[in-house]
């Protein structure tokens, strides 16, 4: 009887650490903000969390917010792994609204308030288009790091367009999900498909 392996890619998702603005209630967008102590204690507490595991890489928005998580995370890590940002994996642009109070923002965009996937923002994007974008690019990464393990830094609702791509569930439900600081998802994919997300 003969045998077969399935090559497997797996990587972690995380979300950066609480920022100032975060504190604040401040929608950023691409604008950026540093991690607040809160936030480093966040990226602490994820580092302890995966420290067994071996990273090959460690991919990262290429917003200061994620790049400084990804910093501290890795110091709990394998410290030969490499990390590189990317900008594909950004927050979603919120056009002229980046960096703008949410309580503002909120009200001047309620098609995003009410879940509308689609609404793109002035000079921005919508939330199919960060799904997109963000999901091509670890499709990307699938045949460079076969059966190896990455990490992925990065925000919520590019977290969120990422669960909608991999699972097939319907970007607006997800988009509804609450996503902490300390948020942590495993996905085991194959040939673009997901075999196991946690």
């Amino acid at each position: 009887m003969g045998y077969f392996s399935v090559n497997m890619f797996t990587f972690y998702l995380v979300r950066h650490g609480e920022t100032e603005h975060n504190k604040l209630q401040i929608a950023m967008g691409q604008h950026n903000s540093s991690l607040s102590s809160k936030g480093r204690q966040d990226a602490q507490i994820i580092g302890e969390l995966l420290r067994n595991i071996t990273f090959t890489a460690i991919f990262t928005s290429d917003l200061g917010r994620a790049i400084e998580t990804a910093r501290i995370v890795r110091k709990n890590l394998n410290e030969k792994c490499k990390t590189e940002s990317r900008k594909e994996l950004r927050e979603i642009n919120y056009g002229i609204y980046n960096n703008t109070p949410k309580a503002t923002f909120e009200t001047r965009c309620k098609a995003y308030k009410n879940k509308d996937v689609a609404f793109v923002f002035p000079d921005g994007e919508s939330l199919l288009d960060v799904k997109k974008r963000a999901g091509e690019f670890i499709i990307s990464l699938e045949e460079k790091y076969e059966n190896q393990i990455i990490l992925i830094v990065t925000h919520s609702g590019t977290i969120r367009g990422i669960v909608s791509y991999f699972t097939e569930r319907y970007l607006e439900k997800v988009s509804r999900r609450e996503l902490n600081h300390k948020y942590v998802g495993k996905f085991e994919i194959s040939n673009g498909k997901l075999k196991k997300y946690e």
